[in-house]
């Protein structure tokens, strides 16, 4: 009997622990059974989320990311609760975190999907992520810098957020010299001027920095009076060795490179009249001097020679303003 009720004691104890591992077999299975339900109650949550999101207006979408940047997780709920009473505080964290982003998982219901269905999934994700997100800053000078929210990520809704932020000078200087805005990047390499290019800058950067330049457009450069020159003087005063080399070095290239080049370029080329120094020393007096010679020797006061352009070339060591620098080391 004692065998006996040490092998039943045995037994039932076996007994047992098939019956807790059978127990914990049907909890998984439950919990399996129950997962794709959960995962649709959740992605219904963040539908029903995003649809909330939707029908904000741009200032409300502006000042609920300013304050949660401002505040402690706790802070931004207590205070969302009591300015939207239809959310779920709760649920708008689910996806928000401070890095300005609302990152929602959509499940991946097929793990046997394709490469490029998987890749497909994975942009699905990365919209949601930008879809709540779409905030900016633009600088407009080296001192102002501006907050800008896109409702879309397209190149005109950034164009037109911008063009909000302009002052009013701004925009007046663009109409009068037909100036077109130029968008670069964060990178400060990149000119941003498709949507798949604004696409790509909020996926690099959470809140990117863009910065404008201008350039004149097309139609202001048709509208340009274009006039031939046939006739001109080009003047040249290359001055290629200096007094005090330990202030202003000597410039050999001026006279075996620069003047032989323009001569070519501006008398044998183009069939201009030119005229250069002869001398690789000049001072400030001497190039008075040889003006004033020209002026003579050309009879420029009445034009005889009938030239339509006057192009003066200067070459030698410069100072602040543009200076020319003589031979002597004077202005």
């Amino acid at each position: 009997l004692k065998f006996g009720a040490n092998y039943l004691l045995i037994e039932n104890i076996d007994y047992i622990f098939k019956k807790d591992k059978m127990k914990e077999l049907e909890s998984q299975n439950k919990a399996q059974k129950e997962m794709p339900k959960i995962e649709e109650e959740k992605h219904e949550k963040i539908e029903e989320c995003l649809k909330w999101w939707k029908e904000l207006n741009d200032k409300d979408k502006l000042e609920i990311m300013e304050i949660f940047e401002k505040q402690s997780k706790e802070q931004f709920m207590t205070w969302l609760k009591s300015k939207y009473k239809t959310v779920v505080p709760s649920m708008v964290l689910f996806g928000l975190d401070y890095t300005h982003s609302f990152h929602f998982s959509v499940s991946n219901r097929d793990e046997d999907k394709q490469e490029d269905e998987d890749k497909k999934e994975d942009d699905t994700r990365v919209l949601y992520s930008l879809h709540i997100s779409k905030m900016a800053h633009v600088q407009l000078d080296s001192t102002a810098t501006k907050c800008i929210y896109l409702s879309q990520l397209t190149h005109s809704e950034l164009c037109d957020k911008i063009c909000k932020v302009l002052d009013r000078s701004t925009l007046e200087m663009m109409a009068k010299m037909q100036f077109l805005m130029q968008i670069i990047g964060t990178d400060r390499a990149k000119l941003i001027e498709t949507d798949e290019d604004v696409i790509q800058t909020f996926k690099t950067s959470k809140q990117p920095l863009f910065q404008l330049s201008w350039k004149p457009s097309l139609s202001a450069n048709l509208n340009t009076t274009v006039r031939v020159v046939r006739n001109a003087l080009v003047v040249m005063i290359g001055i290629s060795e200096y007094a005090d080399n330990s202030r202003w070095s000597n410039l050999p290239n001026i006279e075996e490179k620069d003047i032989v080049n323009f001569k070519n370029l501006f008398e044998k080329e183009l069939n201009y009249d030119f005229v250069h120094n002869q001398e690789a020393r000049m001072t400030k007096e001497g190039v008075k001097d040889f003006f004033s010679n020209l002026m003579l020797s050309r009879e420029l006061h009445k034009n005889s020679m009938n030239y339509d352009a006057l192009i003066v070339i200067l070459c030698a060591h410069g100072d602040k303003g543009d200076v020319l620098i003589s031979s002597d080391g004077k202005g």
